[in-house]
């Protein structure tokens, strides 16, 4: 299985110009069974391309508000909604 972590928002992914498929999401792990590909691969070479589309839209972007957790742990600023607090540093 080729699993992969996350892609925001639609990606479509090859391996060896074999087309997996595609994903359309955002922040999800999705995966593909490259099983027949790997067993049909004498040499173990294998050339893995991930075609990322990020462009933010009204149909990309979030609909709702993140959860965090505890920000004390990361560094001031590391998560911000608020672009015009960045205009006071």
């Amino acid at each position: 299985m080729l699993r992969l972590a996350s892609c925001h928002y639609y990606c479509m992914v090859w391996l060896n110009n074999i087309t997996l498929g595609f994903h359309e999401s955002g922040h999800l792990p999705f995966e593909f069974d490259i099983t027949n590909i790997v067993l049909a691969n004498n040499n173990n070479k294998f050339h893995l391309v991930v075609a990322v589309n990020n462009t933010l839209s009204l149909n990309t972007i979030p609909p709702a508000g993140f959860t965090h957790g505890d920000e004390t742990k990361y560094n001031f600023l590391y998560f911000f909604e608020d672009k015009s607090i960045l205009s006071k540093y």
